[in-house]
């Protein structure tokens, strides 16, 4: 069985909303109802977790409720960090899961296909991750901002969601990361603490994540585009 864990905690200061973006109207929907329809036409993942800020549980709960072409679904109290959300969202999925994902809430255009990588290269290698080659060149900086270096552009991938993992690898990077007292900054940096393996699989350009609202303006138009 696969789980899906949603961290969806956050208040999306850089959207220049006054609410948490996931509730944000797009194309008459929350947010987050379009991400998580992504995952509910899924064959193969039995059940998702949302990890909301504890005063907003009862609210995701009750839009939830009208909406009956979701997969199975629990909304669980989220922490201060992504990293306590996620870890929340593992404890609660189902003894049956072998597999867990992690998604951004704010990415609502994760394809099929993505989903499909995430899972295949999960089962053969542990962990695998979505990710896009870099097309910009990147520089280096120190804290002066003068250029250290410039990295081969070829190695260098932007890193998407979903994030996969075998459960049992997942929940021993946490409790590392705990006695270590890390924090990353996904889920992944967790399992490269603990020097394991995490492979990249090809993510997609349009897999993006709603931060600001130019996003929300292009999401929409990506969204007409798409159906037309």
């Amino acid at each position: 069985m696969i789980s899906v864990i949603f961290p969806a905690a956050g208040c999306g200061k850089r959207t220049g909303l006054p609410f948490n973006k996931i509730f944000a109207d797009f194309l008459g929907q929350p947010l987050f109802i379009h991400t998580l329809k992504r995952f509910s036409s899924f064959g193969q993942i039995g059940e998702l977790i949302i990890a909301a800020a504890p005063k907003e549980v009862k609210l995701i709960e009750s839009i939830l409720e009208k909406h009956d072409n979701l997969l199975s679904y629990k909304v669980v109290a989220g922490g201060k960090t992504r990293q306590d959300s996620v870890y929340n969202g593992l404890i609660a999925t189902s003894e049956k899961a072998q597999l867990v994902l992690v998604h951004d809430m704010a990415r609502p255009f994760v394809s099929k296909d993505v989903i499909k990588r995430v899972i295949e290269g999960t089962r053969q290698n542990g962990a695998a991750i979505a990710a896009i080659t870099a097309t910009d060149t990147i520089k280096q900086t120190d804290e002066n901002n003068f250029v250290l270096n410039t990295p081969p552009r070829a190695s260098l991938k932007a890193v998407q969601t979903p994030q996969g993992f075998q459960k049992t690898l997942l929940l021993k990077a946490y409790a590392i990361a705990e006695r270590d007292s890390f924090q990353g900054t996904d889920d992944a940096s967790l399992l490269e603490h603990c020097h394991l393996p995490v492979q990249t699989v090809e993510g997609d350009p349009f897999n993006i994540k709603i931060t600001s609202p130019a996003d929300l303006l292009f999401a929409k138009a990506l969204f007409e585009q798409k159906n037309n």
